[in-house]
């Protein structure tokens, strides 16, 4: 049987943050009819093969290796089998960040490979030079989202990106180590305040909104929204609208069912503002006065039905739940700290809590975790410190176990980061980057997400077995 498999790479030069397509074309050069896999088959008989410049392989990469890396399940799919006719040709797209990690920065070779045991048929394309180079990270936003199933999206900012790049992706919650897709976008050197929109709800039609996401970013003295698919920008889902006097746009945004975008704005530091984005205003929603002078920005979550607010004043934390009518459904303070600087606030929408993290004094290394669940009014905290680390605290995240434990990880001024937990000392994950933009992810295994000049953004396995801590490289 006499088969040809041809690749082409969509550009030669790739980078550290972004998918790398790459297209294989299987032709039948045979007289006879076969019966193959498919170029819908993802049960492994198409595959990438990840070269050194020697020849050595580095990786193998499958629908195997997607389906290992996106939902943790090695059984993989069975064959999606068709037939072949001589002189046709079938052509598989293949984004490799939905097959693996992102590639990591260098030279590499790139090599195409199908194989179908039953007929004893092994094909390969020529190898391909590329050249992987490093993106540096400015900022990460990281939405931990669970409106049809649990996705987590994250938008990397570019540092000294003439076109004002950045870089959107999607991962499955259960599982973060491949990605649905992770494309750069272009916004204007103007724009400022970049905020990643939250998804309310999928409506009817959920498959067919699953990767439409947005994004709000302030202008001037305008705001303007924009809807994605898969990382791309769609053409006719633009609004701007000016952003009134007095008023500072709060970087939380939120995306409806129905492709309307909500954004917050805070007037006189105490009272809020929700309105829907409409061509040339903002439409109000409702204005909320909070309650007294907060210390630090409200954290904010939006479902199909209400906002949710925690509003910190000194170590004081006030839950809010407001219909978007306007009427006040709940108003009351949940938790009083002892620790009065707070470092942040968060809401991660998949698990329905918000996270806050207090400090004792700028620089500090007594921290106390609390986080709030809306959905039973539940507080759970763990105090920590001082923390035997040297050099100055610079980012700090953390979040729970389905077991209820915590976790969080820690940098310091000496560009190394951490891992903590109750019952281990410090665990060293990392080192040599100013800024890591750590994220956990707890939602089943426990995943750290964080930023190295050579890897770009990536989310490794997090595991207590036996006496210590050690992460899980795939």
């Amino acid at each position: 049987m006499s088969l040809r498999l041809d690749m082409q790479v969509e550009g030669n030069d790739a980078n550290t943050l972004d998918g790398l397509v790459v297209r294989l074309t299987l032709q039948n050069l045979s007289d006879q009819t076969v019966d193959i896999p498919t170029a819908r088959d993802e049960s492994g008989a198409w595959k990438i093969r990840l070269l050194a410049p020697n020849g050595d392989v580095l990786r193998l990469m499958s629908g195997r290796t997607n389906r290992i890396m996106t939902t943790g399940d090695a059984e993989g799919l069975p064959p999606f089998v068709g037939q072949l006719a001589p002189g046709a040709s079938w052509t598989k797209e293949i984004d490799l960040a939905t097959y693996h990690y992102l590639l990591s920065e260098g030279q590499y070779q790139l090599q195409g490979k199908f194989d179908w045991q039953s007929e004893n048929i092994h094909v390969e394309s020529q190898p391909q030079p590329i050249q992987v180079t490093a993106a540096p990270v400015s900022s990460c936003q990281v939405l931990q989202e669970n409106p049809f199933i649990p996705l987590m999206t994250v938008l990397l900012g570019e540092k000294d990106n003439d076109a004002g790049g950045f870089h959107l992706r999607a991962n499955t919650l259960t599982c973060p180590l491949a990605a649905w897709y992770a494309n750069a976008i272009s916004l204007p050197l103007a724009a400022e305040d970049v905020t990643l929109a939250q998804m309310t709800s999928v409506g009817p039609s959920p498959f067919a909104r699953l990767l439409h996401r947005a994004l709000v970013w302030r202008q001037g003295d305008s705001l303007v929204g924009q809807i994605y698919e898969k990382g791309r920008a769609l053409a006719d889902k633009t609004v701007t609208a000016p952003l009134p006097a007095g008023h500072r746009f709060l970087p939380v945004a939120a995306f409806t069912a129905q492709d309307e975008i909500m954004v917050f704005t805070l007037k006189n530091q105490s009272v809020l503002h929700c309105s829907v984005m409409r061509q040339g205003t903002l439409e109000r929603r409702f204005l909320f006065d909070l309650p007294g002078k907060l210390s630090f920005d409200p954290a904010i979550g939006v479902d199909h039905k209400s906002v949710q607010i925690m509003a910190a004043r000194g170590g004081t934390l006030f839950y809010i739940n407001i219909d978007f009518r306007g009427r006040l459904l709940s108003l009351r303070q949940v938790y009083q700290s002892k620790i009065p600087h707070v470092l942040s606030c968060s809401y991660a929408r998949s698990q329905g809590v918000f996270r806050v993290i207090f400090v004792d004094a700028p620089g500090g290394k007594n921290l106390e975790f609390v986080e709030y669940s809306v959905r039973d009014s539940s507080i759970d905290r763990w105090r920590c410190g001082p923390l035997p680390l040297r050099g100055d605290l610079r980012e700090v995240n953390f979040s729970r176990s389905r077991d209820g434990d915590f976790y969080a990880v820690v940098s310091t001024s000496r560009k190394r980061l951490y891992a903590i937990h109750a019952k281990h000392p410090p665990y060293r994950i990392a080192e040599g980057e100013v800024d890591f933009f750590p994220h956990l992810v707890s939602f089943g295994k426990t995943y750290v997400g964080y930023y190295s000049k050579r890897d770009g953004y990536r989310f490794v396995e997090y595991r207590i077995a036996g006496r210590r801590p050690k992460l899980i490289s795939s």
